[in-house]
């Protein structure tokens, strides 16, 4: 690197857009807004004017006034996932760390950017965290599927895990964990993801398990209201995925050593407070409305304005990032190793509102981050040089009592250790001088120590007692930590027991549903049964009628060939009158069910009507013999009859063996429906005897 280099020139701004909400039914309007220049520029115009001034315009990366969200996620979601084609830039799948944070007033859009309007389900590309979590499990099954077509020694895995906080008033709060308490930001920088002491770190396996990790968080976060307003409105969300990606190669010779390259990076999709309290004195502010329930935009503007104005990174004070929390865990968001964007929301039609916020949220584009491929290496040398830092930090707070001589020496011990953060942070490019300047720093730090041994010596007693009270500290923090992770378990075994208890319910809710179903088709194929039934007795009515048409015939021809066949008629009537004795026997019995009720109050009438019935039938039956006597006389006479008209017995033959059969078929006929009375009347007259008996 070359002397006099501006290492802020070295790094990547900060990517700016805007997304102008719809205009809701209720909201008035307060001024107008024109886009123009392909999507890139907003001008604001005020109530009384037509047009707006040079001030009132704003130019941005891109500017979005649909109500879609598919068009923000492919312009600027999708590239921070995994470097493509198109963009120059590597991704969170490639190792760089990336962030999206949410600017604007409340009532904005800001939160419904961020959670999307319609999260149920983790396909539906709605807000910023429902998308990128589908996206990036999209991307993890694309590369994986490329991955195993490369060569065959090569493997690759990945872990995932989730972190979901909200700052609200200067308490840090963990949304992951159901027990809500406050949290501390870990000072020595050795906690992994957002860096704060005993936060709940979730491993998840799947998209589905990282989507209902997220709705979990949303529904934790707050809802109270204060004497000045909501609080979700000066609250801060931060929701964070940690990525860790292990490549192996096997070796391919005898005596050669597996290698294996390590890539972690973190997605971050913040929700900052809204913008409304910026325009107001941070004195008055805190006044009226307390010390630390504004403290984090008005930290935030302060260090937005620093970041911007400063024209190199030895410019950066350091110091504004200790204002709030919310600052203090997003240093490296800001001008730190990530890759950063930003999405301004604002109302259509609101001038005041929006040239406040477009006036700060124009300081983005202004700040500079210094991305890095984050490997194995890189992360084990930042880890190690943030352990320092910190223990000379102690170090110098131990020193600071000695006095002026130490005071001195402090401040140039500090001073260095400034210096040592600002190289952690740079780019890849930085990094690369730091490790050429690597032995340099050695040999100052060791003279650092040497002299801070001679302030320790001194001060012996001191840091015993201090050490003492430190391994107290300890150990009462890992009992805090062993409790907090039972905790956690147990949370975590109940949600996946309440799981499972859904899963079975749908199971038996599904089998259920499968049972009315058959039931359904039970009881249609009862209807059908019945329908066909009622088609058998129709077609059994009609057979009935053929059957009364051919003894019509039957009469008819009789009647043809002599005056005996008269007599054949009067038979035929007889059968008729059997026929119609036997309807209305089917119908007095229909009758009698049909008034079972009523059998009781009329026994002595069925007892008559039984034993007109049996009258009936012995007349039947004598009127029946009567019927087969003159059947036989008729044939008799048809004998005669034929031997009478032999002459015509070629012509007439084929009719009267038919006749003959009919005859017979009538008479077996006749025989069966006798038979068939009968029974029926035995049957009627057991039934009223047992009745009888009964009552």
């Amino acid at each position: 690197m070359e002397a006099g280099t501006n290492l802020k020139d070295l790094g990547i701004p900060i990517q700016l857009v805007v997304r102008i909400r719809p205009l809701q039914p209720s909201e008035q309007r307060q001024g107008d807004l024109r886009i123009l220049d392909n999507q890139r520029k907003v001008v604001l115009i005020e109530p009384s004017k037509l047009q707006g001034t040079t001030d009132d315009e704003f130019t941005f990366d891109y500017v979005f006034a649909e109500d879609s969200f598919d068009g923000l996620y492919e312009r600027l979601v999708r590239p921070l996932i995994r470097m493509e084609d198109d963009s120059p830039f590597p991704g969170f799948l490639d190792g760089v760390s990336c962030a999206v944070l949410t600017f604007g007033n409340s009532k904005s859009g800001k939160s419904c950017t961020v959670e999307g309007k319609h999260t149920s389900s983790v396909n539906m590309k709605d807000g910023v965290i429902p998308s990128l979590i589908d996206g990036v499990y999209d991307a993890l099954s694309e590369k994986e599927g490329s991955f195993g077509k490369r060569r065959r020694n090569m493997s690759w895995r990945y872990k995932m895990s989730v972190q979901y906080i909200e700052i609200v008033d200067e308490k840090i709060i963990d949304l992951l964990n159901p027990i809500k308490m406050e949290l501390d930001i870990d000072e020595k920088g050795l906690s992994d993801g957002l860096g704060i002491k005993n936060l709940v770190r979730k491993q998840v396996s799947n998209k589905e398990e990282l989507f209902q990790s997220f709705k979990f968080g949303q529904s934790g976060r707050t809802s109270s209201r204060s004497e000045f307003g909501p609080l979700n409105e000066r609250s801060a969300s931060i929701f964070c995925i940690d990525l860790h990606q292990i490549q192996s190669m096997s070796p391919l010779r005898m005596g050669e050593k597996e290698t294996t390259d390590h890539l972690f990076s973190q997605f971050f999709v913040v929700d900052l407070p809204g913008a409304d309290k910026i325009a107001e004195d941070p004195t008055t502010l805190r006044i009226r409305e307390g010390p630390t329930l504004n403290n984090g935009i008005i930290c935030l503007s302060s260090v937005l304005k620093m970041l911007a104005q400063a024209k190199d990174i030895r410019e950066f004070d350091y110091g504004q990032f200790e204002g709030s929390k919310l600052t203090r865990v997003l240093s490296d968001v800001l001008c730190g190793g990530f890759r950063t964007v930003c999405i301004t929301t604002i109302p259509p039609a609101n001038y005041q509102a929006n040239a406040l916020t477009l006036r700060y949220a124009s300081l983005f584009p202004k700040i500079t981050c210094f991305p890095v491929v984050n490997n194995g290496c890189a992360m084990a040398l930042a880890r190690r040089l943030t352990s320092q830092i910190h223990v000379l930090k102690q170090q110098l707070l131990v020193s600071g009592a000695e006095g002026g001589r130490s005071d001195d020496r402090a401040s140039k011990n500090l001073l260095q250790l400034v210096e040592l953060e600002r190289r952690v942070i740079e780019s890849e490019s930085v990094r690369l001088a730091l490790v050429e300047e690597r032995e340099q720093l050695r040999e100052k730090l060791s003279g650092l120590g040497t002299r801070l041994s001679q302030v320790l010596a001194d001060k012996a007693q001191v840091q015993q007692e201090r050490i003492a009270s430190e391994e107290e500290r300890l150990r009462l923090a890992k009992l805090l930590v062993d409790l907090q992770l039972e905790q956690s378990a147990a949370a975590e075994g109940g949600v996946e027991r309440e799981f499972q208890l859904e899963n079975k319910l749908l199971q038996h809710e599904t089998a259920l549903a499968g049972l009315h179903a058959a039931l359904q088709a039970r009881d249609e194929r009862v209807a059908g049964l019945e329908a066909e039934l009622t088609r058998a007795g129709s077609l059994l009515e009609d057979l009935r009628a053929e059957a009364g048409a051919a003894r019509a015939n039957y009469a008819g021809a009789l009647a043809d060939l002599d005056a005996e066949r008269g007599r054949a008629e009067e038979l035929a009537l007889e059968l008729l009158t059997l026929v119609n004795a036997r309807n209305a026997l089917l119908r007095e019995r229909l009758q009698a069910r049909a008034d079972a009720e009523r059998l009781g109050r009329q026994a002595g009438e069925l007892q008559s009507a039984l034993e007109a019935a049996q009258a009936d039938g012995r007349s039947s039956s004598d009127r029946a013999a009567q019927l087969e006597h003159e059947i036989e006389s008729i044939k008799l006479e048809l004998q005669r009859a034929q031997l009478e008209l032999e002459g015509a017995r070629v012509q007439g033959g084929e009719r009267e063996l038919a006749l003959a059969r009919r005859a017979a078929d009538e008479r077996r006929a006749a025989d069966e429906e006798l038979a068939a009375l009968r029974r029926e009347a035995l049957a009627q007259a057991e039934a009223a005897r047992a009745e009888r008996e009964g009552e």
